[in-house]
C-alpha cells in the first residue's frame, strides 16, 4: 500500500482501506534520477536485511530510486527480479559512474535499521563500475560473518545478484573481476 512519499499516495487517499494487505503495482522513478542529477555515486553500506539479503550496490540503488518499493521486498521474490529491472535503464546506466560499497563495518543480520549487535569490523572498501562484481565479491564475505556469528546462510533472499548478472547489469564471474588489495 502506498505511504506519504509515493507519487499516487495523495490520489488514492479516497480510494483504497490502508488496513488491508492490498499493494499496489506501480512504481515511479524519483524525479531527483530522472530529470535533476546528471552522474550518480552509488555509496551504499554494506548490511543485511531480511527483505532483499544483501543490501549493496545493486539494492540500494534499485530501491532509492523508486517509489512504493515495498511491494518487491521479502518472501516469496526478495527484490528478484524487481531490484535488476529497476536498474536496466538506459537513463541510469548512464548517469551512474562509480559504486563506493563501504564495508568498513558491516551489518550482517538485524537490518534494514542500524543494529550494532549485528556489526563487524569489515575493513574494506568497493570501489567500481560494475555493482553486481561488487556485491558478489562482498555476499561471500558477509556470508562468513553470519557462520561466525552462528546465523543460518543468506540463502535465496539475495538471487538477485545473480539475476542481475544474466540480465547483463555486471559479471559474477571472478575470471572477469580484476581485483586488486590496496595496503
Amino acid at each position: 500500500s502506498l505511504i506519504w512519499g509515493d507519487y499516487q499516495f495523495s490520489a488514492s487517499l479516497n480510494s483504497f482501506d490502508f488496513d488491508s494487505d492490498h499493494i499496489l503495482s506501480r512504481s515511479y522513478y524519483t524525479q531527483f534520477v530522472t530529470q535533476i542529477c546528471t552522474k550518480i555515486i552509488n555509496v551504499p553500506v554494506l548490511s543485511y536485511s531480511e527483505l532483499f539479503g544483501i543490501d549493496g550496490c545493486l539494492s540500494s540503488l534499485a530501491l532509492g530510486s523508486v517509489d512504493n518499493n515495498r511491494r518487491f521486498l521479502g518472501p516469496p521474490s526478495y527484490g528478484d527480479p524487481a531490484i535488476d529491472e529497476i536498474l536496466d535503464q538506459k537513463f541510469i546506466r548512464r548517469k551512474v559512474v562509480v559504486h563506493i560499497l563501504d564495508a568498513l563495518v558491516a551489518q550482517c543480520a538485524g537490518g534494514p535499521a542500524f543494529n550494532p549487535q549485528f556489526c563487524q569490523s569489515f575493513g574494506a572498501l568497493y570501489v567500481g563500475r560494475d555493482p553486481v562484481a561488487i556485491d558478489s565479491l562482498a555476499l561471500p564475505r558477509l556470508e562468513k560473518m553470519r557462520r561466525q556469528m552462528n546465523l543460518p546462510s543468506v540463502g535465496n533472499t539475495s538471487s538477485y545478484v545473480r539475476s542481475a548478472a544474466v540480465l547483463s547489469l555486471g559479471t559474477t564471474d571472478r575470471r572477469r573481476i580484476q581485483f586488486l588489495r590496496v595496503p
